[in-house]
């Protein structure tokens, strides 16, 4: 029986690669011009991946099906030009100038043992201005004031992005969020900080009019300044700017129907936890090829959660390592391809890359931002020019709470940072010589 199944896939070996010869020299030919072809039907990897090719230990059954491989594929051999020729229509401006590289618009592997380089490089953007400059800052600008943590995502804002994975997107997306919102030319003029959902920001509005009384209690003159903090992997995933992306993604690849059934069924059960329970909120997921489906990630229409929640969980779905290979692309480009420069690597827990100062008497306004609904008040200060640990720069409000979860489960520098980001009181620091000697101690360390 061995020796029949080493006879039988000789042969289909030797067919296949008589058919898979021409595919091959004219993939190869398209890729070193920078042509995306993937995986060309008829080719030596297509062959494999269809179990007409396998390699077989040589013995008197394999040269025997060698021959016999080599008299029958002459039919399927004559056809193999016009296999080659249909290759051409992947690209037809193939003698265009190109930037895309030879492994355009698939998926690398990428692990923790075996990383490819690159992997989270393979992604094209530009500046599109519209920014004020970053002004440089001390801590010593903000002695005597109080500053607050606000939890913000770590992307950029006024960058288009034309491709990702090597794969062009057919209508480009422009960042619009990140700790640079306040630089917004527009933002400056009209004194907007920053945006979120109405409840969010009415809360951030109160939290800074507690903030400026805790200010003038300890001695000062109610001035606040808003310290956004970077969140945990994946916070970008709220905004509307990796399910763009994501959807044209998936348009590109020219799935089949039981491939986009599949993806489709992916996001409906995908779990989330809500209110400390886990609930799969996204049946009423509509499908990534529905006309529909832009405007129900932006209202969450027929969804048991919210749009942000399912944005999330859409991405949460499509970024598993299995349905990058589906779609061709690696997640890892698309979350570079999103990150502000500045913020790029930083882990959980640090500002001091974009101070804020706190209007009194700005009102909240109707947001223009695709997410958010509603501006909050906030004039652009500056920069500290590092991301700084959020105890370095609130040393005395971090030591307190931390004592008091002193003793709990969980993370205590997570925990204490999140009460920091949300209580209504006792959560703001006075800037005063000790918070200042521990950001310079600190920043002087990174020269050493």
């Amino acid at each position: 029986m061995a020796g029949l199944l080493d006879f039988l896939q000789s042969a289909s070996n030797t067919a296949a690669d008589t058919v898979a010869a021409p595919v091959d020299m004219l993939a190869w030919a398209l890729r070193k011009a920078g042509v995306p072809v993937g995986t060309p039907v008829g080719g030596t990897d297509w062959m494999r991946q269809q179990g007409l090719r396998r390699d077989v230990p040589q013995s008197a059954a394999s040269l025997a099906g060698e021959t016999v491989g080599l008299l029958s594929p002459m039919v399927a051999a004559a056809k193999a030009p016009q296999i080659a020729k249909g290759l051409l229509q992947v690209e037809a401006n193939a003698a265009a100038p190109r930037t895309l590289r030879p492994e355009a618009g698939v998926y690398l592997v990428h692990t923790p043992l075996k990383p490819n380089p690159l992997v989270g490089t393979r992604y094209d953007r530009e500046f599109i201005g519209g920014l004020v400059d970053k002004t440089p800052r001390k801590i010593e600008d903000v002695k005597g004031a109080n500053i607050v943590l606000m939890p913000w995502d770590s992307t950029s804002r006024n960058y288009r992005i034309t491709s990702i994975s090597d794969e062009r997107l057919p209508t480009p997306i422009v960042t619009t969020g990140g700790q640079d919102f306040p630089r917004d030319l527009a933002h400056v003029a009209a004194d907007i900080g920053g945006a979120s959902n109405f409840e969010i920001a009415r809360r951030i509005q109160n939290r800074n009019r507690t903030a400026a009384i805790e200010n003038i209690q300890a001695g000062g003159q109610g001035d606040v300044y808003m310290l956004p903090v970077t969140m945990g992997a994946q916070a970008e995933n709220f905004s509307t700017m990796p399910s763009d992306a994501l959807l044209q993604l998936v348009k590109n690849a020219n799935l089949s129907k039981k491939d986009i059934q599949y993806l489709n069924q992916q996001i409906r059960n995908e779990p989330m936890v809500l209110n400390k329970k886990q609930t799969r909120p996204f049946g009423g997921f509509i499908g990534l090829q529905d006309p529909d489906v832009a405007q129900q990630l932006l209202t969450g229409a027929r969804i048991d959660t919210t749009a942000g929640n399912l944005r999330k969980g859409m991405v949460s779905a499509l970024t598993k390592k299995g349905n990058q290979k589906i779609i061709g692309f690696n997640a890892e480009d698309l979350s570079a391809s999103l990150m502000d420069d500045a913020l790029r690597g930083v882990d959980k827990g640090y500002a001091g890359n974009t101070l804020i100062k706190a209007v009194e008497g700005t009102p909240l306004s109707a947001s223009t931002h695709p997410a958010y609904d509603t501006d909050f008040g906030g004039r652009y200060f500056g920069s500290l020019m590092n991301n700084i640990p959020a105890e370095v720069l609130m040393p005395k409000t971090f030591e307190r709470i931390s004592k008091e979860l002193a003793g709990r489960e969980g993370d205590i520098r997570n925990m204490t940072i999140g009460a920091m980001e949300k209580r209504k009181a006792n959560f703001s620091e006075y800037v005063d010589d000790r918070v200042i000697n521990s950001v310079n101690e600190y920043l002087q360390g990174l020269l050493r």
